[in-house]
């Protein structure tokens, strides 16, 4: 698997589109320019190229934003930084995937770096075997025991003298 690019372009003259994740992400959905026939023609995805002025990016650099944004070696990166400090206007970030082919810019562009983007490491390892340790064994219920004869006949006298001593004070204070 090759490792896919992303093709950073300044665009020759002034615009006043912003196109980016961002604005997609809160439903704008600007007029854009001929992109295609800017780009050579082929088809392009939209929803994967960026489209903005630097000047949007405030105090970071745009080189940062490259490695942030779209994960770009900062290794291949370092040549082209002193170039992508000194970018105004509009910038038109293409990766890869979002052509057809390698684009051949028109006179709306100027290709001002191809770089390299980390490709997603999709390799499968095991996983390591888990600590199993056996669930605890449920607390055996105890079993009522049925109950002594004994106890059965202390309950039924006492259930009889409570009777006794609550009818003779019934009696008591009736009479």
């Amino acid at each position: 698997m090759s490792v896919p690019d992303l093709y950073v372009f300044a665009v020759n003259h002034p615009l006043d589109i912003t196109h980016t994740s961002l604005s997609r992400r809160e439903g704008t959905v600007p007029d854009l320019p001929p992109l295609s026939d800017w780009l050579g023609g082929g088809d392009i995805d939209t929803d994967q190229i960026e489209l903005f002025a630097v000047a949007t990016l405030a105090e970071m650099p745009l080189a940062t934003y490259l490695v942030e944004a779209f994960d770009v070696d900062e290794v291949a990166l370092a040549e082209h930084r002193g170039r992508l400090a000194n970018l105004e206007g509009h910038v038109l970030l293409v990766p890869e995937k979002a052509v057809a082919s390698d684009p051949q810019p028109g006179a709306d562009l100027t290709l001002i770096a191809t770089l390299p983007m980390h490709a997603a490491n999709n390799t499968v390892k095991p996983l390591p075997k888990a600590d199993v340790t056996p669930k605890p064994a449920k607390p055996q219920e105890r079993t009522k025991k049925p109950m002594s004869q004994a106890r059965v006949s202390g309950m039924v006298a006492t259930a009889a003298l409570l009777f006794l001593f609550l009818f003779t004070a019934l009696i008591v204070w009736i009479g």
